[in-house]
């Protein structure tokens, strides 16, 4: 065999099989190095939206100021959580049906702020709840929470489950007033799978991103820590050391 024919082998083999297999090789590890780059900013992304500060152990009320043909929804939290009165009205008629209501709800649950969900009425609502409070003298803290969490809530199998007889609306009003006062809380009552946390979520390794984000939401809770008096099950079981069974038993028992 000639000279030029071993050459002209070992080129095609080099171009044909070695640079293919080392080019395959290098996007493989380039890719897997960029997914993990990513899932550990989604992880981030998770543990700053869960260690948001909150309101604390205060009732609230929360607002759903629909769209369109909806009317509002209002949902009256207490310090726990707990969902106490909930109702819808129209905001044109809020003030004339809805205000010595209102305000006695205030004074028997000592509401210490109201949470309204962004959308196109958010602004008038807010206007509009501003107004019965000054006209009573009463001042109270109206906050906008934009937080689209709160329409997965409403919509997902834990807010169907825990408020089989509310409608959407009324859902996304609890969600918006626990929101307010504990974020991490409420957050955790939906699969991390349904939060944005950003770009590229549904491209990389989901066994890889629902680990991490499993890590992230264990560090947050124990960074914070939880008081067993009043945390809900899906909180509790989170903790360091303790499962669903642990969880479960120290609620019956409380």
């Amino acid at each position: 065999i000639s000279h030029e024919l071993l050459a002209q082998a070992a080129r095609l083999a080099l171009k044909g099989n070695v640079y293919t297999v080392m080019e395959n090789e290098a996007h493989r590890h380039m890719k897997e190095e960029s997914e993990r780059h990513v899932i550990q900013i989604l992880a981030e992304n998770l543990r700053k939206k869960l260690l948001r500060p909150g309101l604390g152990r205060k009732a609230v009320m929360g607002i759903d100021p629909g769209s369109g043909n909806h009317p509002c929804s209002l949902a009256l939290v207490d310090a726990d959580g707990k969902l106490i009165v909930n109702m819808t009205f129209k905001l044109e008629e809020a003030e004339s049906s809805l205000q010595q209501e209102f305000l006695q709800s205030l004074e028997n649950l000592k509401i210490e702020a109201i949470a309204v969900a962004h959308g196109p009425n958010s602004k008038l609502v807010r206007e509009t709840f501003k107004k019965m409070l000054d006209a009573a003298g009463r001042p109270l803290p109206i906050l906008n929470v934009h937080e689209h969490t709160s329409s997965v809530y409403s919509s997902s199998p834990a807010g169907k489950e825990e408020f089989p007889g509310l409608d959407v609306n009324t859902r996304r009003a609890v969600f918006v007033g626990r929101y307010l006062q504990d974020p991490l809380t409420v957050i955790l009552r939906l699969d991390p799978k349904f939060l944005a946390l950003g770009e590229f979520q549904h491209e990389v390794n989901q066994s890889d991103l629902r680990k991490a984000l499993q890590r992230a939401i264990e560090a947050s809770v124990n960074f914070v820590g939880v008081d067993p008096n009043y945390a809900p099950v899906h909180v509790l079981q989170r903790v360091a050391g303790l499962s669903q069974e642990n969880a479960r038993a120290i609620i019956q028992y409380r």
